[in-house]
């Protein structure tokens, strides 16, 4: 199953290399990642050539029919892309403040005041069969169809683990369609959006809520064995601390495997990057990642596994516990469980923690009049 696709004509491999670096669909970003490209073959002259793959998405499902991105430049074309230090200009910052400088006096009363209520909103009880979907349009509209109260509570309060909501069970039933209208100024503001969804159930659902401290469940990251302190090096201060995505195994054939590169982080750093991480560590997540490792200091290391959809069915594929699959799969895969304990040493383990928690006092089960 081929998704992606060069039909290149009269170019030289130097713009080939640029193209593969500007791409911006995923067919190509998902095997390079943010990663610069470079021409370092030494042939001269312009080409005609057409290289055809499959998206890392597609792989899985594409069997014996897909083909890499780096399968494909090396069969097709007789060339490979190969991860390597190489001069290119930079950006060097020789100086720069942790902090910024004071606001001027009296710039927070210049400023104008974002709104905190919607200026219309209807709110009616969601027809049977209808599909769940929350849309922000153009203009600041608000398009809510079959959600839950738990789901509006979430969103108004910016929280993404149904353990970290203690309310009613039926919250988790009830639906509703909302349309609102953000006023002129808050059209893109999340945050404004979301203060404004808060006003909306603290009027229409009498809600009350408080914070608390509250033991939930969270994978705990802790260290798999004594090899976790020596696998994970002291980092070297002068790297740029944060962990990315550096693009895909070169030789994988069939494996959806993704390079990531640490750098300079602490373990609570990389136990939220584990949580926030896009798509491919966040898809095993259904709890809050916590840093229990009892590791001091940032580290360097590099973490290569697979995404959750490499794995479809039978031991260890799906299920509410990924994180601790242990089982690398026949096409070369490798779940986020035994990537962190064979290459750092380090596994997530499914416990009590407490957390703070949002805590419903009150809330109708039926709005007020529109």
């Amino acid at each position: 199953m081929i998704n992606g696709s060069f039909l290149c004509r009269n170019v030289t491999l130097a713009e080939f290399a640029e193209t593969l670096q500007t791409w911006p669909r995923a067919p190509v970003r998902s095997y390079i990642g943010a990663n610069p490209v470079r021409d370092l073959t030494g042939l001269a002259g312009k080409w005609d050539f057409h290289i055809k793959w499959s998206g890392r998405g597609l792989l899985t499902s594409a069997g014996s029919d897909g083909i890499t991105l780096f399968d494909a430049v090396e069969k097709q074309l007789g060339l490979k892309l190969e991860l390597q230090k190489t001069p290119i200009p930079v950006i060097v910052v020789d100086s720069v403040d942790q902090k910024p400088t004071d606001n001027l006096p009296g710039i927070s009363q210049k400023l104008p005041p974002l709104p905190t209520e919607f200026e219309v909103a209807e709110i009616t009880p969601s027809q049977p069969a209808t599909q769940e979907s929350m849309q922000i349009q153009a203009g600041g509209r608000i398009d809510a169809k079959a959600a839950t109260l738990r789901d509006l509570v979430e969103f108004a309060w910016n929280i993404d683990e149904d353990d970290q909501i203690v309310g009613p069970k039926w919250m988790a039933d009830q639906r509703f369609d909302i349309v609102a209208k953000a006023p002129k100024g808050a059209e893109t503001d999340q945050d404004a959006l979301s203060q404004m969804l808060r006003a909306l159930l603290v009027s229409r659902f009498k809600l009350t809520v408080h914070n608390e401290e509250q033991p939930v469940s969270v994978y705990a990251l802790v260290p798999a064995n004594a090899s976790a302190d020596s696998r994970l090096k002291k980092a070297d201060p002068s790297n740029r601390s944060g962990c990315k995505y550096t693009g895909g195994a070169a030789g994988a054939s069939s494996a959806l495997l993704r390079v990531n590169a640490c750098r300079n982080v602490t373990m609570a750093q990389f136990a939220d990057w584990l949580q926030t991480a896009r798509v491919q560590a966040r898809t095993y997540m259904d709890h809050p990642i916590v840093d229990l490792t009892g590791l001091e200091g940032a580290r360097d290391f590099t973490l290569t596994f697979s995404g959750f959809l490499a794995f479809q069915t039978g031991p260890g594929r799906g299920g509410d516990n990924q994180p601790t699959a242990a089982a690398s799969d026949p096409n070369g895969a490798i779940p986020l469980g035994e990537a962190l304990e064979k290459q750092l040493g380090l596994k997530l383990e499914l416990r009590k923690h407490p957390m703070t928690v949002l805590v419903v006092d009150h809330i109708e089960q039926k709005p007020t009049d529109n």
